[in-house]
């Protein structure tokens, strides 16, 4: 079973982790990764590693809490920089912001599908649907997410939004 003082060794790391508290918590593959997602929420590096060692053992059911702790955390904070999970996370984001009317909600998690690898329309689309209510954060999505078949949403967008033109003397 897994050693619990893993977690408290990896609460106290700094923004460095230890090579040797690496290979210890990935020793345990996925028996680490339910353990590993109690440090949700935490905040701090420990927080942060935890995403990254899951990230690396690639933990499909690590997935929902992750969302979770975004939905969690309060409007405009980053809640882990390494937020990049590739594929894993896009089927339970779309789940997600589908189900969620929550603006801000909606917003993050498209955030989080702009950062994913890939080119598809339903990831695209979903980004395309905070347009209606955050045009320039959609924008600014879809120009990260890069699929050129936003271009006429994007071109639709600008179109209608007022843009201040200051002229130079």
């Amino acid at each position: 079973s897994f050693d619990e003082r893993l977690l408290e060794r990896l609460g106290r790391s700094g923004e460095r982790l230890s090579h040797r508290l690496h290979v210890e918590i990935t020793a345990y593959g996925q028996a680490a990764v339910k353990p590993l997602t109690r440090m949700f929420g935490e905040g701090g590096w420990g927080e942060v590693h935890a995403v990254r060692l899951i990230r690396e053992l690639g933990a499909q059911r690590a997935i929902g809490p992750l969302l979770q702790l975004l939905l969690d955390s309060e409007p405009g904070v980053i809640v882990y920089d390494e937020a990049d999970l590739g594929e894993l996370v896009i089927d339970p984001a779309l789940q997600t912001i589908e189900a969620t009317e929550d603006e801000e909600h909606r917003a993050a998690l498209a955030a989080l599908l702009a950062r994913t690898p890939g080119r598809r329309s339903d990831v695209r689309e979903a980004i395309e649907g905070i347009l209606t209510f955050a045009p320039e954060l959609g924008c600014g999505l879809l120009a990260e997410y890069g699929d050129p078949a936003a271009l006429p949403a994007l071109s639709a967008v600008l179109d209608e939004l007022e843009i201040d033109r200051q002229t130079t003397t």
